[in-house]
């Protein structure tokens, strides 16, 4: 097969679909890398952090922030704590709560226990890796969307009761109350 390279060598011209296999092949590398770098603006990421574990654990709320929990109040999936610069766009997912000291170690105490992991805590940075917010869970599938200009987070995660049921709810104290 004649290759672009022994084409030119040979200074033959390349036959029309193959210049036009070329040209789509380097279009479609050029759409691909200015997609991907167009998300990564809109993309935060979580900053896996012992002084945030600490402080869901330790009950030391930060007040620059709003809380959220998802799940149930008394096993949530997860809690976060967002910049009031920003609101968050689940809200269906998503509650606010007041975060107390006594009231947040506790729902850190019984985020639900679906995997063998340890709960942990993490810094939501944006694209330019300012801490907007801070993150407590188990759970690890995590995707955080930015709308820089409306000030909006979407927050999403794989929920773990659709894939194994509610099996690990009878590991939850029934004691504790909200």
């Amino acid at each position: 097969m004649l290759t672009k390279h022994k084409a030119m060598a040979a200074g033959l011209k390349l036959p029309a679909y193959q210049k036009l296999v070329w040209t789509m092949g380097f279009v479609l590398i050029l759409a691909w890398w200015a997609t991907l770098s167009g998300c990564s603006q809109n993309q935060a990421r979580l900053t896996k952090s012992s002084e945030v574990t600490a402080a869901f654990q330790e009950g030391r709320p930060n007040s620059d922030y709003i809380y959220y929990y998802t799940g149930r109040e008394r096993a949530p999936h997860a809690i976060i704590g967002i910049h009031k610069k920003y609101q968050v766009s689940s809200s269906k997912l998503w509650h606010v709560f007041t975060p107390t000291a006594e009231k947040l170690t506790k729902m850190a105490a019984h985020v639900v226990h679906y995997y063998d992991e340890p709960s942990y805590g993490a810094y939501i940075t944006d694209s330019s890796g300012e801490h907007i917010g801070v993150w407590y869970s188990k759970l690890f599938y995590v995707n955080v969307q930015i709308d820089h200009e409306n000030k909006m987070l979407s927050v999403l995660y794989k929920n773990p009761e659709l894939n194994r049921g509610l099996r690990s709810m009878s590991a939850v104290r029934r004691d504790w109350k909200a």
